[in-house]
């Protein structure tokens, strides 16, 4: 006989107490992140039965945002034991070894690729390539039919269900293929319920999920009007319907945007943005853009719109990073088609 789809409220409430005493006395714990905005909105880091959607235009560094995510796993939670399944479809293993050099050794992607390193710098190298290989991170380097990524997503649950934290980091989703030849189901539809019913199946399980944003805010020239909003992304009823968290990481200073939104004349009570004081201009009715990344909280599902008190954030786009030197490149540093 079927087991019934409907259930007893006493039966229900008792299976969520259970959850929230694992919670409090940390059998099931969030993954913190280097960022402290991310792991107060996000209910102490990377929650378990979450999903995480990260969203920006392309080369706004929403990909490098989720590296460090990744990194942060390892780095900060020592003794968690976590899990990383690493979907990454048009970032091939390589390219993700070079970024991760690059921000080790405060230098760019080229500079890493062509130059000698100096001694220091080929430690970190070497740190780095042995964790990479640890045997908690695992790939799945190539697009698949969504029905067969979730098969083998389930399995892998399945088999490693004693884990504390699981996490998949999903990038370049739109590269999976539909399932059905005819199309008429959204592959990203498909894709987001598949992981939503796993992550509520699985306590273990959190998502994070990159998403694009149209190409519709490239054109927009009223100061007032370039921060990004919920139309902006891609699919966006999907990916915000099912996401725990959406943040949108923004560089408008790569558009040309020195100024940046309309904040209006400050009044006694306390500003929405008292807390971003240091990138307001002298007038203190915008940002400054030049070496910030603006990270716009557009969907908290804990915390109801009405109660956000700030959905936006301001880091230092490279904390760190040594101005490249001064020099040319030749045929005997870098390769010339």
């Amino acid at each position: 006989m079927t087991k019934s789809i409907i259930q007893p409220s006493e039966e229900v409430i008792n299976e969520a107490l259970l959850l929230l005493d694992k919670y409090k006395s940390g059998e099931i714990t969030p993954l913190k992140t280097r960022y402290a905005h991310f792991n107060m909105l996000g209910l102490g880091g990377l929650m378990p039965k979450s999903i995480y959607a990260i969203a920006g235009i392309s080369g706004s560094g929403k990909t490098r945002f989720l590296l460090e995510l990744e990194e942060d796993i390892f780095s900060i939670n020592t003794g968690a034991d976590p899990i990383l399944i690493r979907a990454h479809f048009e970032t091939p293993p390589e390219r993700i070894l070079l970024r991760k050099m690059a921000s080790a050794s405060n230098k760019s992607v080229l500079r890493v690729l062509y130059e000698d390193c100096t001694p220091q710098e080929q430690y970190l190298y070497d740190e780095i390539v042995k964790n990479s290989k640890s045997k908690n991170i695992f790939y799945i380097k190539e697009p698949q039919y969504v029905a067969v990524f979730l098969n083998a997503l389930e399995e892998f649950l399945s088999e490693h269900k004693n884990c504390k934290n699981i996490v998949l980091s999903l990038d370049n989703i739109h590269l999976l293929k539909a399932t059905n030849s005819d199309k008429k189901r959204n592959t990203i539809t498909e894709l987001m319920e598949g992981v939503n019913e796993l992550k509520l199946r699985y306590n273990n399980l959190t998502v994070i999920i990159i998403a694009q944003l149209n190409r519709d805010i490239e054109s927009r020239t009223l100061q007032a009007e370039l921060a990004p909003r919920r139309s902006d992304i891609f699919n966006s009823d999907v990916i915000f319907h099912f996401s725990d968290l959406l943040v949108v990481r923004h560089n408008p200073f790569k558009l040309g945007h020195d100024k940046y939104m309309q904040l209006g004349k400050h009044t006694t009570k306390p500003h929405k943005y008292d807390h971003l004081l240091e990138w307001m201009d002298a007038s203190e009715t915008c940002f400054t853009t030049k070496d910030a990344v603006f990270y716009h909280y557009l969907k908290v599902r804990d915390i109801p719109d009405e109660e956000m008190e700030r959905d936006l954030y301001i880091e230092h786009r490279f904390p760190g990073r040594k101005p490249e030197p001064k020099r040319q490149y030749t045929s005997n540093t870098l390769p010339i088609d």
